[in-house]
C-alpha cells in the first residue's frame, strides 16, 4: 500500500485532501515497484503519522526548498521516469 505523508497549517487543509482530484491524477501517475500509487477505486483517507514516519517527513521537509503552505513527502521509493 502507497503511503505519503503532508503537513499543514489548516487542518481543514489535511481533511479535504483526500478528496482533492488533482492529488489522485497524481499519485495514479506516480509508481513504486511498477504499480499506481493509486488506482481507480482506491480509497483516500487521512490519519495521524507514526512517530517514525513524522522523523522522514521532518528529515525532508528541512531538505526542501519548498515554500507552499502544503508538501507531500512519499514514505516508499518511487520508480524513475523510465519505469
Amino acid at each position: 500500500m502507497g503511503r505519503y505523508c503532508c503537513k499543514s497549517r489548516k487542518s481543514n487543509n489535511r481533511k479535504n485532501l483526500a478528496k482533492v482530484d488533482l492529488l489522485r491524477a497524481k499519485l495514479s501517475s506516480l509508481k513504486s515497484g511498477g504499480f499506481p500509487l493509486c488506482g481507480d477505486n482506491a480509497v483516500l483517507d487521512v490519519r495521524l503519522a507514526r512517530p517514525e514516519e513524522t522523523a522522514l517527513y521532518r528529515q525532508a521537509a528541512d531538505a526542501s526548498q519548498s515554500t507552499g503552505d502544503l508538501m507531500l513527502v512519499y514514505l516508499i521509493e518511487l520508480d524513475g521516469p523510465e519505469s
